[in-house]
């Protein structure tokens, strides 16, 4: 811009061109076109800087949502392994307890009537160290000894029930004596070879003498 300007003036002074006025206008004019031709360079250069970052974002947002679906892609494939080997663990474990409970029915086949309390004794007594096929017969064993005892307890309540209701044919007040006769029971035991109904009598007798 300089050298335009001194070129311009060297004119003037040689007496070539235009007049210092119009000179000077040719000069301005010049000015403005570079200034403009700047502007628009600044406006290309602004533009490029924008698409620049736009596309540097977008690569960015691109490269996230790349690793973001590659993370949910390893998570799915990790679960839907885990699963897979969970329903293989499943599938054993479910087949070598059927196996397991066949050869249970082998050997105890009249287990399932007493399922209710060997199920209610396994939730109270887990297995430890025992075989399962021992740990089963032990949950067997338990509950047919509470059948026995049950059985032996309802017996003996009902032979208590026949020879109480058998006495009080005889005696239809002894329930008045109830309390004498049980406190007379605890110092005063049956003799050998006694029936329950002897023993009852000389409970009653010695109970009414009081």
């Amino acid at each position: 811009m300089r050298y335009v300007r001194l070129l311009v003036v060297g004119l003037l002074a040689l007496g070539i061109g235009p007049t210092e006025a119009t000179a000077q206008g040719v000069f301005n004019a010049f000015v403005q076109g570079m200034e403009a031709a700047d502007r628009e360079e600044e406006a290309k250069v602004t533009i490029q800087i924008l698409q620049l970052q736009r596309d540097i974002l977008a690569e960015s947002y691109r490269q996230r949502l790349a690793a973001q679906q590659q993370q949910q892609r390893q998570a799915m494939r990790a679960a839907h392994d885990a699963a897979q080997r969970q329903a293989r663990i499943n599938a054993q474990a479910q087949s070598e307890t059927d196996e397991a409970m066949r050869l249970f029915t082998q050997r105890r086949p009249d287990w399932r009537s007493y399922e209710a309390v060997i199920i209610g004794y396994a939730t109270k007594m887990p297995a430890g160290q025992l075989d399962l096929q021992d740990y089963l017969d032990a949950l067997y064993f338990l509950a047919k000894r509470d059948e026995a005892e049950a059985a032996l307890r309802k017996a003996a309540e009902d032979q208590t029930a026949a020879l109480l209701s058998k006495f009080g044919e005889r005696h239809p007040d002894w329930k008045q004596y109830d309390e004498q006769m049980t406190a007379i029971a605890k110092v005063r035991p049956p003799d050998p070879g006694m029936t329950d109904m002897q023993y009852l009598e000389i409970l009653y007798e010695a109970a009414r003498k009081r």
